[in-house]
């Protein structure tokens, strides 16, 4: 094969991958994905209202109470939601303990995450697990599960100390979205059992590249 050949299938592979990558993997400005998300959640804040204008509400309800408390803390600061906490995964009486939001990675490019959790511990919890699925443009993408005292053991912002005595704590966890994954849209759930296999809390997120 001649030089010229080989110097225009270099050139070709090389368009390729370029185009792959505006294609799939540019991600946009972050004020752009803060923009998109914000918009997203916007829609999403507006029907929960119509759907809270149709029923009345207990003032004194916990469920209602913590879901107003912990939004009113995102309009207040201006932040940009992209995921809940819960106490449980499923049940109408489940409490809300904590938002992650999405913020401009000034150090590295792109964008962060910041979880922030308000939560009370009723049981020592001094085991269990931490699971989590990951669904990418609506397909199942990764799952996979950890010990749940070891998870983020050795990290600079390391949060889980076993055992876990009870009463009330606050936790704050960044997480980076990696700048090298595709665009599209990512939905994840993540849950943790303690030592009896007991749910004692669900995170779920929703947010676009």
């Amino acid at each position: 094969m001649s030089y010229i050949k080989v110097g225009v299938i270099s050139a070709l592979l090389a368009v390729v991958v370029v185009s792959v990558y505006l294609v799939y993997f540019r991600h946009p400005p972050p004020d752009d994905i803060l923009a998109a998300n914000r918009k997203k959640t916007a829609s999403s804040r507006l029907a929960r209202q119509a759907l809270r204008d149709d029923y009345d509400y207990d003032d004194d309800d916990p469920v209602a109470a913590s879901k107003r408390m912990w939004e009113s803390w995102i309009e207040e600061n201006g932040h940009v939601s992209i995921g809940e906490l819960y106490d449980k995964c499923e049940g109408d009486d489940r409490i809300m303990v904590g938002k992650t939001i999405l913020v401009p990675d000034k150090k590295l490019g792109g964008v962060t995450s910041f979880t922030y959790v308000n939560v009370t511990w009723e049981n020592l919890i001094d085991d269990g697990e931490l699971f989590i699925e990951v669904k990418y443009n609506g397909k199942d993408l990764y799952s996979n599960h950890w010990e749940l005292c070891t998870v983020d053991e050795g990290e600079e912002d390391q949060i889980i100390f076993c055992p876990i005595k009870p009463g009330q704590k606050n936790y704050r966890k960044q997480l980076k979205i990696p700048n090298y994954i595709p665009k599209g849209r990512y939905v994840t759930k993540a849950w943790a059992t303690d030592q009896d296999g007991n749910e004692i809390g669900c995170a779920y997120s929703d947010f676009v590249l």
